[in-house]
């Protein structure tokens, strides 16, 4: 409910606030205007994410207790298995050669960005050509002279 709260009434102020500020009707201050901006933005997204984390928190502790009710070994025993998923998973994606890591996406990209294209290389070449051009010539006549 209140995740439902925050989203629905932070995502509601920016029209409002667009009819009510100096693109709509003028009736409010500009720093009105920007104050309430600051506040939808604050409701639908940094105040629901936090919402949302304390939800889930509260959910896996509901499911620790209720395994704790549930088996003879309590709470100990919820938490060991849990280390024991952690660490089969973990050994089962480092000996799987698909799953192994790959290179960053940030590097391909850059790659991709810093690569030369076509007519990059066109241009690339018609330089060095005529550099060497310049060269001969310069070696040329300092031959002749």
């Amino acid at each position: 409910m209140l995740l439902a709260l925050t989203f629905i009434t932070g995502w509601a102020i920016f029209p409002v606030n667009f009819v009510l500020g100096h693109s709509g009707f003028g009736i409010v201050s500009n720093q009105f205007y920007i104050t309430m901006f600051v506040i939808g933005d604050l409701l639908s997204k940094n105040i629901w994410v936090a919402v949302a984390v304390w939800r889930n928190h509260l959910v896996e502790l509901y499911h620790i207790q209720e395994d704790e009710d549930e088996r003879p070994g309590g709470k100990a025993a919820a938490l060991e298995q849990i280390e024991v998923q952690r660490f089969e998973q973990e050994g089962d994606w480092r000996s799987n050669p698909k799953l192994a890591r790959r290179g960053s996406a940030s590097a391909l990209i850059l790659n991709e960005v810093n690569g030369t294209t076509p007519e990059r290389q066109r241009q690339i070449h018609t330089v060095s050509a005529a550099q060497r051009q310049a060269q001969e010539q310069h070696g040329g006549v300092r031959q002749k002279a």
